[in-house]
C-alpha cells in the first residue's frame, strides 16, 4: 500500500493530471464533460492516483454547487475508491466530507452522520487541527438535521477551537452560523443575534457575497421571532433575494422565498396571501425538480393555508 506521503508527493507531483483533466472547478455542462474525461485519463494509467483523487474531489465540488447531487456523489465515491486503494487519507477525508455534505443536504441524514464520523475519526488519525474543525462542522450540521442538536453543538465549540491560532476566517463563520442556529432554537433570540452578527461581519469583511445573504437570512429568522416581522420582510425581499437570483443559486433561493411567504401569510396585508402563494409555487417546483426534502415540507405549508399549488 502506498503511504500517506508518497501519495501527497503524488499528486503535487504529477502536474499532468491537471492539465490533462482540466479541471477548472466550473458549475456548467463543461464538468460533466470533464467527468467524462478524467475516467479516460484514469484507464490509461497515466496519472498518479493521488492526482485523481484530488481532482475527482475538485470536480465532485463542482457539481455540488451546480446542484447536481447524483453526479456529486459518484465523483466523492470515485474518490474514495481511489484514496482508499493507495492509502492517501488526506484524500479520502476531502471525498467523505463532500459525500456527507451532499447527504446532510439530500438526505438520508443518518448515512450523513455516517459518513461524516468516519471523516472526523481519519481527520484525527491526520492531526491536522483545520481538516478536523472542517470534519467536526460537517458532523454537527448532519447531527443537527437529524435532530441530535445538543452532540452537533459540542462538536461546534469543538471545531471553534481546533482553529484558534489559524487564520480561516470563512470557515469560523460559518461555525458561528450553525451555532446561532442552535441557541434560536432553544429560544436563546439575543444570544443567537449576536452571533449572527459576528457571523455577518466577517462575511462582508472578506466578500462573501452568498455566505453574506444566507446569514441575512438567519438574522431575519431571529427578527421574525422576536415580532420585528417588517424588518424580516426588508431582509429577505431587499437584501438577501436579489442576490440569490444574481448568483443563480436555485436551492438557496427556493428556501429564502419559501421562508418569505411564510413572513408574508403572518402579515396577511392586502396582497401578501397572492404574493405568498406564487413564491410557494416556484419554490416548489424547483424543490421536486432536485429532489430535496424541502418540497414536502413546502407542500404541507400550501396545504395547511389552503393555497392553490
Amino acid at each position: 500500500m502506498v503511504v500517506e506521503a508518497e501519495a501527497a508527493a503524488d499528486a503535487k507531483a504529477d502536474a499532468k493530471a491537471d492539465a490533462k483533466a482540466d479541471v477548472d472547478a466550473g458549475v456548467d455542462a463543461g464538468v460533466e464533460g470533464q467527468a467524462s474525461h478524467l475516467r479516460e485519463i484514469e484507464a490509461s494509467g497515466e496519472v498518479a492516483p493521488g492526482a485523481l483523487v484530488d481532482a475527482w474531489v475538485r470536480i465532485g465540488d463542482a457539481f455540488f454547487k451546480a446542484t447536481l447531487y447524483d453526479e456529486a456523489i459518484h465523483a466523492a465515491k470515485e474518490a474514495e475508491r481511489l484514496a482508499r486503494g493507495v492509502g492517501y487519507t488526506g484524500g479520502l477525508i476531502h471525498a467523505l466530507v463532500l459525500r456527507a455534505g451532499v447527504l446532510e443536504t439530500t438526505g438520508p441524514f443518518e448515512e450523513s452522520v455516517r459518513v461524516s464520523r468516519e471523516a472526523l475519526a481519519h481527520s484525527r488519525v491526520v492531526g491536522m487541527r483545520g481538516v478536523e474543525s472542517a470534519s467536526r462542522f460537517i458532523l454537527a450540521r448532519a447531527l443537527r438535521r437529524g435532530g441530535q442538536s445538543e452532540e452537533a453543538l459540542q462538536h461546534l465549540d469543538a471545531a471553534l477551537h481546533d482553529l484558534e491560532g489559524i487564520d480561516m476566517p470563512r470557515e469560523r463563520a460559518f461555525i458561528l452560523g450553525e451555532i446561532g442556529d442552535i441557541l434560536q432554537a432553544r429560544g436563546q433570540l439575543d444570544d443567537a443575534l449576536r452571533i449572527q452578527k459576528e457571523q455577518l461581519s466577517i462575511f462582508e469583511r472578506i466578500g462573501e457575497d452568498r455566505a453574506r445573504a444566507m446569514t441575512l437570512g438567519r438574522i431575519a429568522n431571529i427578527l421574525q421571532a422576536r415580532g420585528q416581522l417588517d424588518d424580516a420582510l426588508h431582509i429577505r425581499q431587499q437584501e438577501q433575494l436579489p442576490v440569490f437570483e444574481r448568483l443563480g443559486d436555485v436551492r438557496s433561493l427556493l428556501v429564502a422565498r419559501t421562508n418569505l411567504a411564510q413572513d408574508l401569510l403572518t402579515r396577511n396585508a392586502p396582497g401578501d396571501r397572492n404574493e405568498a402563494a406564487r413564491l410557494l409555487r416556484l419554490a416548489h417546483a424547483e424543490a421536486e425538480r432536485l429532489g430535496l426534502p424541502e418540497a414536502e415540507h413546502i407542500r404541507q405549508i400550501q396545504q395547511s393555508h389552503n393555497l392553490p399549488t
